[in-house]
């Protein structure tokens, strides 16, 4: 479970910023949305929404816990982010300064197996300046290290052997710019369950959900994993899509090709394009690669498996007039219908396991009365993770049976630098004083536009 996060000099996040899943303590409605201390140590909310206006910074808190999984995902982080970018471009000390010298730093507090973690760290646009991971005392006692690394050097909290203490030097001295706790996974060193557990947590259980679907991808996950495939159904089939069953169709190379029209609109990668294609998947021996539109959209995938060539494809059922039933491919499904299909993964283990699910503009695409039905079966007692969105569906602030107080979060700009403030802050009779939704479209909690004269001077 997320229990908080910190960021300085990240994007727009110029001072350091904290966002946190803590309750108030004095609220008890509605009481499904928090996992209790006869559940936890520290009481932890289910949900968090972020509000704020376009360009105040929300979505950076989405790509800062992104980039806090990256990290720790990847040995070649570096390569394929460019921190520089990340680095707060606003602080007018920091101008004339070199690009090597100035960093970004992140914290993240976290339980998992009943286990409270502090992990951080800094980095600069060519390496790891410093990182270090702590059993946290959640308030309640003193941070335990676990091990502390400034660039090349470190130190553990409980002594390691000479040999141990020898290899990791020379390891971090080798990758500068890469996790210790990815290479510990990769080169387990150090014998201390605590670091899997930890770098277990942040690279399975921290959730990011993609802005665009990858059809292609879903149809893996969800052609390997019956129990995903049926929750999507479930949900799909019932939240007003107009949706009667999804399947995914399995059809050989040759008859799908010769379907009608197949040949104009859609071909298969060639042997000299596969090395380029960016979305291809080994699960298995079988090796799938991506089927894309001239438009650009993925919307199949052809599985080679030995000398059999088989392409599959979601294909959703729709009623017509008079019971009849007839079929649609992606091609044929609105942006909202894709958009709720790329999310259902995530939020399928948010339901069935103590996992945290990030997600962007939760409502882009997608009507209202879907994205409060989705709301309400996540905040039941049946789910078992967390959920934390933007959003700027202001209809929500009024249901108090879908977000409480302390799960209503904004992002203000001032002078180039966001900050994060709760609607927890905010006394109860100034909240219920008028309506909440209300109240946050006329200014009443800041963190909404400041709109200037729109209005064309066209020259006469």
């Amino acid at each position: 479970m997320l229990l908080r996060v910190i960021f300085e000099n990240f994007l727009s996040f110029r001072e350091p910023v904290e966002f946190d899943m803590f309750p108030n303590s004095k609220r008890s409605s509605p009481p499904g949305h928090v996992y209790h201390k006869d559940q936890k140590e520290v009481p932890v909310l289910k949900l968090s929404a972020l509000y704020g206006a376009n360009g105040s910074g929300k979505s950076n808190l989405c790509k800062g816990i992104e980039l806090i999984r990256n990290f720790v995902c990847s040995f070649d982080f570096f390569n394929t982010a460019d921190v520089g970018e990340y680095i707060h471009k606003g602080d007018p000390n920091s101008v004339d300064k070199a690009l090597s010298t100035l960093s970004l730093s992140a914290i993240i507090e976290f339980e998992t197996e009943g286990t409270y973690f502090i992990y951080t760290f800094k980095l600069s646009c060519e390496r790891v300046f410093s990182e270090a991971l702590y059993l946290s005392g959640i308030g309640q006692r003193e941070n335990t290290l676990i091990f502390s690394r400034e660039r090349d050097s470190i130190k553990f909290g409980t002594p390691v052997a000479d040999k141990i203490q020898s290899v990791v030097d020379k390891l971090l001295q080798m990758n500068p710019a890469v996790s210790l706790l990815y290479l510990n996974e990769q080169f387990p060193i150090l014998d201390d369950p605590r670091v899997h557990m930890a770098a277990q947590w942040l690279t399975e259980s921290l959730i990011t959900t993609p802005y665009n679907p990858v059809i292609p991808e879903l149809i893996v996950q969800m052609d390997r994993n019956p129990r995903l495939f049926e929750f999507t159904k479930k949900v799909m089939t019932n939240i007003g899509l107009g949706i009667s069953d999804i399947n995914i169709r399995e059809q050989q190379d040759i008859t799908w090709v010769s379907n009608a029209g197949r040949k104009k609109c859609i071909s298969f990668p060639s042997e000299k394009d596969k090395s380029s294609i960016s979305w291809a998947t080994r699960v298995c021996a079988i090796k799938a690669e991506c089927g894309v539109t001239p438009d650009n959209r993925h919307v199949f995938t052809a599985v080679r498996d030995q000398e059999r060539n088989v392409v599959k494809e979601f294909v959703f059922t729709h009623e017509g007039k008079d019971s009849v039933t007839f079929e649609m491919d992606v091609n044929g499904e609105s942006a909202g219908t894709l958009r709720l299909l790329g999310m259902m993964p995530a939020l399928y283990e948010v339901v069935e396991q103590e996992k945290t699910c990030v997600i962007d503009e939760i409502d882009r695409s997608i009507h209202p009365t879907a994205i409060i039905e989705l709301l309400r079966l996540f905040a039941s007692d049946q789910t078992k993770g967390q959920i934390i969105f933007t959003t700027n569906g202001t209809y929500l602030l009024d249901k108090q049976f879908l977000l409480r107080h302390d799960e209503v979060w904004f992002a203000e700009k001032t002078d180039g630098a966001t900050k994060l403030y709760s609607l927890n802050d905010f006394k109860d009779n100034y909240v219920t004083s008028t309506a909440t939704e209300n109240g946050y479209i006329n200014g009443i909690y800041g963190a909404v536009p400041i709109i200037g004269d729109l209005r064309l001077q066209l020259p006469s």
